[in-house]
């Protein structure tokens, strides 16, 4: 059978979205990622803060970044970014566990080697952020557990997963003392250039003893923007019609 335009036209708008859709994805892990020494509004990850709990979007950047108090193993490696002690997130990167003994006996807990830790304040939020460099179908990989399950605190954790904030949930919940979420996932969910999406801890109650492991992946599939995709579709649609008028013409 012999290929019309038309079939060409419609072959060559297929392809196109074809052609998009095998773009190889890029990956995503919160801890291989960890930055030691940026904390900007244009970094793929950001560590934020709040000024209150609201689930609002409008997260700051946590400003300091050093040594966490309390921590066994070498200070430096034991860090992350804070603002005056908590909120705080950072990653074990000494390649061992770690134990927490700031309070005494009785107070500690252990942080494990290569995982992150988010801690939120009184009345803030701990925000880990993934800025979307592009257009992208996202699956998302995540799960919360509480390091600190000293009894003397022990109202658990809140926590949630949002795309830019609290009106874009994907997923919230929270766990009792020594708890976790269970591993979780969130798939297609699709995102603009620009678009967040935001690992949140806050406090369920009393701050004390949160202290939080967070893991955290993010595949990102690339899509056409939509103006891309109307531009493509409508450049097809242009040659059938084309093809469409001159077969109606030329009918031999």
């Amino acid at each position: 059978m012999k290929a019309t335009f038309p079939h060409l036209a419609a072959a060559a708008a297929t392809a196109l979205l074809l052609a998009t859709s095998a773009q190889a994805s890029t990956p995503y892990d919160a801890v291989t990622d960890f930055s030691t020494t940026g904390n900007s509004d244009t970094s793929v990850w950001s560590y934020r803060t709040s000024t209150s709990l609201a689930h609002d979007g409008q997260y700051t950047l946590l400003p300091n970044f050093g040594p966490f108090a309390g921590f066994t193993g070498t200070a430096a490696l034991t860090a992350g970014w804070s603002n005056a002690g908590v909120p705080a997130i950072g990653v074990n990167r000494s390649g061992s566990d770690q134990y927490f003994i700031g309070f005494g006996p009785g107070a500690q807990f252990t942080w494990p080697a290569g995982t992150m830790f988010l801690h939120p304040g009184g009345s803030t939020l701990a925000v880990l952020s993934w800025l979307s460099p592009s257009a992208a179908s996202l699956s998302i990989d995540f799960r919360f557990y509480d390091m600190d399950a000293n009894a003397n605190f022990g109202d658990g954790v809140a926590w949630s997963v949002e795309k830019n904030s609290g009106a874009g949930a994907l997923a919230s919940g929270s766990f009792s003392n020594g708890g976790n979420s269970g591993a979780l996932s969130r798939s297609n969910i699709l995102v603009a250039a620009g678009d967040r999406i935001q690992f949140i801890v806050s406090p369920n109650g009393d701050f004390q003893g949160d202290s939080t492991r967070l893991d955290a992946y993010i595949t990102a599939s690339p899509v056409p923007e939509p103006s891309t995709l109307a531009l493509g579709l409508a450049g097809a649609a242009l040659l059938i019609a084309r093809g469409w008028r001159r077969r109606a013409a030329n009918p031999t």
